[in-house]
């Protein structure tokens, strides 16, 4: 699949899709969530779809993994840092 043909697809839906996976299934793995979001697509995109789907699956789970950034007090807030 070529990134133009990428451009016509809603990604943002795509995401949702898998993050909607990934919360119905918690022990789930990238090959499994592939195997079951591709069937969305027309036959001839199913393999690449399962590249994509795999990609954006690996980086939800990635974020879900990762703490959540610290962010220092505003000093200008009230009680803030001094």
């Amino acid at each position: 699949m070529r990134y133009r043909e990428m451009a016509k697809m809603d990604l943002a839906a795509v995401r949702q899709a898998v993050s909607d996976w990934l919360d119905a299934h918690p022990d789930g793995l990238l090959p499994d969530l592939a195997d079951d979001l591709k069937r969305g697509y027309p036959d001839d995109q199913q393999a690449d779809m399962a590249i994509v789907l795999r990609g954006m699956g690996a980086a939800e789970v990635e974020c879900r993994a990762s703490p959540a950034p610290e962010i220092p007090p505003d000093p200008a807030a009230p009680g803030g840092a001094r």
